[in-house]
């Protein structure tokens, strides 16, 4: 893929801030998560992954800079009894800005598995000691989903949803299966 040369600079200007966010909710984050028995990670979008994002006109109000999901982060609970405490360890910590879907648990088709996963869009809640930085101010993406939708998103996130191949029949299984 071709980037232009803004879209390169516009990334390699606000990447830094958003490492050093990254940096900040993993060290609240993992603790917890590895306390309960839950998964977490996190990633700052890549170059490539941003560029697209920023060419299709998808995710970000006014600047390509704010993109909601330039910082992400997931937490994997075990099953959807744990979504609802997933949900409260994170706002202990941010500020809900928004959510998709908004409202959690609803049952789709029984033959589908479209991705549903519960997504909040926060901020970090400023505290007491915590030195004033830019990246604290940038809203970023929590997924919360279980293990059971983790383990399929793995398996099938590159053959439906971010592929350079698109194939009809590997949609095709991945979504039978």
């Amino acid at each position: 893929m071709k980037i232009r040369p803004v879209v390169r600079q516009i990334h390699a200007d606000n990447a830094p801030t958003y490492r050093d966010l990254q940096a900040h909710i993993d060290k609240l984050f993992k603790p917890v998560c590895s306390e309960r028995r839950w998964h977490y990670e996190s990633r700052v979008k890549q170059l490539d992954s941003f560029a697209l994002k920023v060419e299709s006109g998808r995710g970000w109000d006014s600047t390509p800079a704010a993109m909601e999901d330039f910082f992400a982060c997931t937490v994997v609970v075990r099953n959807s009894t744990e979504v609802a405490d997933a949900v409260g360890a994170v706002l202990a910590e941010c500020e809900e800005q928004s959510r998709r879907p908004q409202s959690p648990g609803h049952a789709g088709r029984a033959s589908s598995f479209d991705f549903d996963d519960l997504r909040m869009f926060v901020k970090l809640r400023p505290s007491e000691g915590l030195r004033p930085n830019e990246a604290y101010n940038r809203i970023f993406e929590v997924q919360i989903r279980t293990f059971l939708f983790h383990a399929w998103q793995i398996a099938t996130h590159d053959l439906t949803y971010k592929t350079d191949q698109v194939s009809w029949g590997r949609a095709r299984i991945a979504y039978q299966v």
